[in-house]
Parts: C-alpha cells; sequence; structure tokens
C-alpha cells in the first residue's frame, strides 16, 4: 500500500466542521456499517433534494457485505455540497490500521500493535486507498452554525 503516511497520522484533538443552517430537511443516517443495498433503498425513499442537508454519522464500515461500496457512494454524494460525513469509530480503526500497516512497510523492525481479527482484516482488503483516505480526512463531529 503505497500512501502518504501524514494523510493517517490522528489528530490531537477533535474536528468540527461547521455547517450553515439547512434550508430544507436536515436528515441524519448512522451506522450503514457497509450495508450497500440497505443504504440505496434508504436513499431512494428519501428523495433528496439540493435544499436538503444530509449528515452521515460514521460507521460507514465494518460487518456488511461492501464496505467498499458504501464509502465510495457517500464519497460521491459528499461532493455535492449539501451531504456531510463523520468519522465513526469503525472507520477510526480502519485509518489507524492502515497508518500501523503503513509504518510497518517502512520499517522492518516496527510491530503493529493493534491485533486484527477476522473480520476488521477482511473489510480492511475490501477498501481501496482512495477510501481509506476519504475516511483519514473526514471531521469528528459537524456543528450547525448561523453564516
Amino acid at each position: 500500500m503505497t500512501a502518504n503516511l501524514e494523510l493517517f497520522k490522528q489528530p490531537k484533538q477533535v474536528i468540527v466542521q461547521e455547517l450553515s443552517i439547512p434550508t430544507a430537511r436536515l436528515i441524519a443516517i448512522g451506522d450503514v456499517h457497509g450495508c450497500i443495498d440497505e443504504l440505496n433503498e434508504l436513499l431512494g425513499m428519501l428523495d433528496l433534494t439540493t435544499f436538503d442537508t444530509l449528515i452521515m454519522l460514521g460507521d460507514l464500515v465494518d460487518r456488511g457485505p461492501d464496505p467498499e461500496a458504501v464509502v465510495q457512494k457517500i464519497q460521491g454524494l459528499c461532493r455535492l455540497g449539501n451531504v456531510f460525513c463523520v468519522q465513526g469509530n469503525h472507520d477510526n480503526k480502519h485509518v489507524r490500521y492502515a497508518r500501523h500497516e503503513l509504518l510497518k512497510a517502512s520499517d522492518a523492525t516496527y510491530k503493529n500493535p493493534m491485533k486484527p481479527n477476522e473480520e476488521l482484516l477482511s473489510t480492511h482488503t475490501m477498501l481501496s486507498i482512495d477510501s481509506l483516505r476519504f475516511l483519514a480526512s473526514l471531521p469528528h463531529a459537524v456543528g450547525i452554525c448561523d453564516v
């Protein structure tokens, strides 16, 4: 895995992204956990408009069958401007694991302190470096402010 190690460095403080007050619905979805079919069904039922604000509450990965598709879908939606996502603890686990693996690849004496189980390894191998970069870039929280 070739990636910039600094990208996966954990910040020392909580990162909060401020959002302007929505003009229509404020919708929050959490714990998708790799279930792309269910996410697509829910998004279809919501019938989002450009006035709606969608906040994904993290935990995009783990447990479900297609974490890569979920991350790519959310990454694409975030580019629209009214969809935001925070990094959940399951997402953070994969960011930390990627950082340790990069350190291990650059230093033969380094030991990854994380003890991965089969589930973590299975999910982690499904995630592209692009998806890991996206997860690493997510803030820890969002806050609504009056702009």
